[in-house]
C-alpha cells in the first residue's frame, strides 16, 4: 500500500494547499470543465444548425416539388 493509501483526502488537499497547488489544481479543474463544456456545446449548435439546415432544404423541395405538380396538372387541364 503507497503513501497515498495511508493518508486521506483531507490531508492530500491540506498538503496541496500548504504547497500552493490547491489553486493551481482547481484553475485546472475549471479550465477543463470550460474546454468540455464549449466543446459539447460547439458539437450540439453544429448539430443544431445542421438539422435545421436540412429541414429548410427538405422545405424547399417540397415546395418545388408541389408548385411542379400543380402546373403540370394545369398543362393537362388546359
Amino acid at each position: 500500500m503507497g503513501i497515498l493509501g495511508r493518508i486521506g483526502l483531507l490531508e492530500v488537499l491540506m498538503l496541496l494547499e500548504v504547497l500552493g497547488l490547491l489553486e493551481l489544481l482547481v484553475s485546472f479543474s475549471f479550465l477543463a470543465f470550460f474546454i468540455v463544456f464549449n466543446w459539447s456545446l460547439a458539437g450540439f449548435g453544429s448539430l443544431l444548425l445542421h438539422m435545421l439546415t436540412q429541414a429548410e432544404l427538405g422545405y424547399a423541395i417540397s415546395d418545388k416539388l408541389s408548385s411542379f405538380s400543380c402546373e403540370e396538372e394545369l398543362e393537362y387541364a388546359i
